[in-house]
């Protein structure tokens, strides 16, 4: 999570959406860069420091956040790069508004869902937004094996 302006070892907790429950056992870190930081100066988080967060040895991780092609994205290649067993749950994305819709906007998917059927409302997605964006997306992910390839 951003850090907290008054003190950056922590996390700022007034970002944590409401919807979302923390369970004992989860782990909440601070990245070290506040969200006014990041806003206004572009400044990311040095993304050893966000894995320093995690336990240790880290066989495999998957990641989510709000930006799936900044943050998100950039937090992925640099576990890969590391050679750890990365993937993106693009439904703990800005794309999970879009997997659960249905027509008017109304959820038509219960959650949690699977990764098989999330993958598949993602492809079903894409083939209704025409042979360009389905070949968009398949084109913008081939370099990137910890997205779901389409």
């Amino acid at each position: 999570m951003f850090s907290a302006s008054e003190d950056p070892s922590k996390a700022d907790m007034s970002q944590l959406c409401k919807g979302f429950l923390v369970n004992e056992n989860d782990i909440i870190g601070a990245c070290g860069v506040t969200f006014k930081e990041h806003c206004e100066k572009r400044i990311y988080p040095e993304e050893d420091k966000i894995f320093e967060l995690c336990p240790k040895p880290i066989d495999e991780i998957v990641i989510g956040g709000f930006h799936l092609w900044d943050c998100v994205d950039k937090t992925a290649k640099w576990a890969y790069n590391q050679g750890i067993n990365v993937s993106i749950d693009e439904d703990l994305t800005e794309l999970f508004f879009y997997s659960i819709r249905g027509p008017g906007g109304l959820p038509v998917a219960k959650i949690p869902i699977s990764k098989e059927k999330s993958l598949k409302i993602k492809r079903r997605q894409l083939r209704e937004g025409g042979g360009f964006f389905l070949e968009h997306a398949r084109q913008a992910r081939k370099d990137r094996p910890w997205m779901a390839q389409v």
